[in-house]
């Protein structure tokens, strides 16, 4: 029986018209562990994001348009259809099927406050209503689900945090006591592992701990965690105020606690199970103070990106030189390329693991804007298709995100014409400089103006927040059409990539990281390109390019010639040099 057969049985039996399943875990993680992907199991969609309605005779999943194509291939067309996923589309869907009286349900661990009021609201529409299930169904009928997560918690060291715990936390202590908040409640793993300086392995590349904690205004910590996962020796390497308590007594230590005033959450990233509980003791206050925070790097966490680059840099130089002269003589596949740009990465000691699974595509795979290369999809790489590869790292200090777009062979005019606008598009990016108080909405045409010249575009942001050594998607900004109020601010990392995708043919995207920093006119901010690996000059047209454009490419690989020269050896060195030749000879 297909695992959603299953489920319908389920409903059936409990006299329920469906059920609402997401991507999102426990903890709203983007990129679930094994154990939290529910929605895969059920629909047989694997993408990063995604949400599902399952009634019993029909079912129905909803994605972006990053994953259309994909999920088209990947869910079973007689048993589901594919809905575009924007804003209150599984809402305004349900209240469209529901009729009077029917119930459907959810678990209210797995959405946010904001996802459960929304659908309450579609359904109440049509006098139908939602329930919150105590048990989810899925985790009993999936009968091979991996054990939860418990890996073993890791110290983050001072010299590369930059910033005690307890300094971290005094400061947040302050922002709530001026708000008059009581608390804190973290729920997102990486604002708990940069609040607390820890790491951990629960998440296949975000070195976090999946876990939840309580912040009182006056710094202490009550860290709902397994006393199994942390050493006494680690503990005693804990800044002061940190307190464990056990995970299953979380509902119990809250309803106990006395609280003075409502308590912090980020409502994004905060459950509904917990968001209830709170908001029925004494309120909540949403807020992001945190999350602006970690963003906003300090100089030591800066550093360790740039050396994080750096090192990333070696490596896919290497990578770069060894799949030009590797494709013309060897059957080199997809899934090869996976394993290989690993293998160059893991060569230095500073390698932790992956940042994201790399998305190595070929030919029509790579107009997939978030494809991911399977045993059944994977392809043969040759010169007569265009390669793409976005892949990045978890190193000490810093994470990694870069992609780069190969011809491999000889590239069409229309190829180079269209590599060119996108390359266009992201030199007006790294180039523009822009008063404070400035949103990535507000920056986003710089990247597409070339292309909607042409009338083209790409259906995903063009640039995402990065973490310090956590998560490669991090907020509380982007550089998006969608109208994100936080403003982009001096320590921020984000990434500058914009692309273009032609259906069945192949897929362009060039990715860069940037530091947001002050510029030299007074109020006003700008971007440090901060990625230092070579374009593939086989894929520019260079009569479509401005002296200023012209300029801005000599200078960045004359930089990248001046950091890595002497540090490479041999074939790929010489692969270096002829690669920037092209563009350091480019005149105005």
């Amino acid at each position: 029986m297909h695992n959603v057969e299953q489920l319908q049985a389920w409903l059936k039996e409990q006299e329920l018209a469906g059920i609402v399943i997401y991507s999102s875990d426990e903890f709203q993680n983007e990129y679930t562990p094994p154990s939290g992907r529910r929605l895969n199991w059920a629909t047989g969609f694997s993408g990063s994001v995604g949400q599902a309605v399952v009634l019993q005779n029909s079912a129905a999943v909803f994605v972006d348009g990053r994953y259309t194509v994909q999920a088209h291939q990947q869910v079973d067309p007689e048993r589901f259809t594919v809905e575009s996923l924007v804003p209150g589309a599984v809402p305004a869907w349900l209240k469209g099927q529901m009729q009077a009286e029917q119930k459907i349900a959810l678990d209210p661990k797995l959405h946010t406050g904001a996802e459960v009021a929304a659908l309450r609201e579609a359904l109440a529409g049509v006098a139908a209503s939602l329930v919150e299930l105590e048990l989810n169904p899925l985790d009993e009928l999936w009968k091979d689900r991996p054990a939860p997560e418990r890996e073993a918690v890791e110290i983050y060291a001072l010299h590369y945090a930059g910033q005690s715990s307890v300094e971290k936390r005094l400061a947040l202590g302050e922002t709530l006591k001026e708000q008059g908040l009581s608390a804190y409640m973290l729920t997102a793993p990486e604002e708990l592992a940069w609040l607390l300086n820890i790491r951990g392995q629960d998440l296949p590349a975000t070195p976090v701990c999946l876990s939840y904690a309580l912040m009182e205004a006056s710094g202490d910590v009550y860290w709902f965690l397994d006393e199994s996962r942390i050493s006494e020796a680690q503990r005693q390497q804990l800044d002061e105020g940190i307190t464990l308590v056990k995970p299953d007594d979380l509902e119990s230590f809250l309803i106990r606690q006395s609280f003075s005033g409502p308590v912090a959450i980020n409502p994004a990233r905060t459950p509904w199970h917990i968001h209830k509980i709170l908001a029925a003791l004494v309120g909540v206050a949403p807020t992001n103070v945190l999350e602006v925070s970690k963003a906003c790097k300090n100089e030591v966490e800066l550093e360790g990106a740039r050396n994080a680059q750096h090192i990333d840099g070696i490596a896919m130089i290497k990578f770069l030189a060894w799949i030009e002269s590797s494709v013309p003589q060897f059957q080199v596949t997809e899934l090869d390329v996976v394993e290989k740009v690993t293998e160059f990465r893991q060569a230095s000691t500073a390698f932790d693991c992956i940042s994201f699974t790399p998305i190595s595509a070929s030919g029509p795979n790579a107009a997939l804007a978030h494809y991911s290369v399977t045993a059944e999809s994977n392809r043969v790489i040759n010169n007569s298709n265009m390669f793409l590869l976005d892949s990045g790292g978890q190193y000490k200090g810093g994470t990694t995100d870069i992609t780069r777009t190969l011809s491999l062979g000889e590239a069409t005019d229309f190829q180079k014409k269209c590599f060119t606008l996108v390359l266009k598009g992201h030199i007006a990016l790294a180039k523009a400089r822009f008063p404070q108080g400035t949103t990535g909405a507000h920056l986003d045409a710089f990247a597409r103006q070339y292309l909607w010249q042409e009338g083209l575009d790409y259906a995903h942001g063009t640039g995402h927040g990065v973490g310090s050594y956590l998560s490669v998607h991090e907020g509380p900004t982007s550089i998006s059409k969608r109208p994100i109020a936080e403003a982009l601010r001096p320590g921020m990392i984000m990434s500058n990539e914009p692309g273009y995708y032609l259906e069945g043919e192949f897929g362009i995207r060039i990715e860069n990281l940037v530091i947001v920093k002050e510029a030299p006119q007074e109020g006003f901010l700008e971007f440090e390109t901060i990625t230092e690996v070579p374009l593939d000059p086989g894929l520019v047209e260079v009569s479509m390019l401005s002296a200023e454009e012209k300029n801005w490419l000599r200078d960045y690989h004359e930089r990248i010639t001046k950091r890595f020269s002497h540090e490479l050896e041999g074939e790929t060195r010489r692969w270096l040099a002829q690669k920037v030749e092209f563009f350091l000879a480019l005149s105005e």
